[in-house]
């Protein structure tokens, strides 16, 4: 499934131009109160969005399998944060994020394995 996603803001006072509605090819409001937004590039971002008195943290990092919880304890919105703030600084930061892959053993049998 390919997504793209915009991100804008208006004055409280102005219209949204953009078509909205849930067919096939328009824009959709997936996020209407935005506490904190984090970008570092296309499909690398953070966002945590009130809904309620809950916040829901949404985070996507191309090419990274964030959905193991070793993933989710590094890749998190400090982690965005920090390497924004490293980045306007122009500091190099690397992070280490561990993924895990399955192979087939006798195929039948699943061995996951840290790599």
């Amino acid at each position: 499934m390919l997504t793209q996603i915009a991100f804008f803001s208006l004055k409280k006072d102005w219209q949204n131009p953009l078509p909205m509605s849930d067919a096939i090819g328009d824009f959709k409001s997936v996020y209407s109160q935005i506490d904190h937004f984090y970008c570092l590039g296309p499909k690398n971002y953070t966002i945590a969005s009130l809904s309620g008195d809950k916040i829901n943290v949404t985070t996507k990092v191309s090419g990274l399998n964030l959905n193991s919880p070793e993933a989710k304890k590094v890749v998190s919105p400090a982690t965005h944060k920090s390497y924004l703030k490293s980045f306007l600084k122009k500091e190099s930061v690397t992070l280490k994020v561990p993924q895990l892959r399955t192979r087939i053993v006798n195929k039948t049998v699943f061995q996951p394995r840290q790599i």
